[in-house]
């Protein structure tokens, strides 16, 4: 029985040895794409915001906003 548990122990130490290398180069590579994709966020983002300053720079609330800001400037003596 002692010979099985020894020889059991022998077998799961080696498979364990041998997945050691590769677990290394998979973790780096997991790391490398959780990279990339954090970058891909980043850039979608930007590019929403981006668009979404030209839609209000578009919009009518946009001339609704700049036409009150003329009036109280003017109101105020400040044009």
């Amino acid at each position: 029985m002692d010979k099985l548990i020894i020889v059991a122990l022998i077998s799961i130490g080696g498979a364990a040895c041998t997945a050691l290398p590769n677990a290394q180069d998979r973790a780096d590579q997991a790391q490398d794409a959780m990279i990339a994709e954090h970058k891909l966020s980043i850039a979608d983002s930007d590019a929403a915001k981006e668009q979404a300053a030209i839609d209000y720079y578009q919009s009518e609330q946009y001339r609704q906003a700049r036409h009150a800001n003329q009036f109280i400037a003017t109101a105020y003596g400040r044009e």
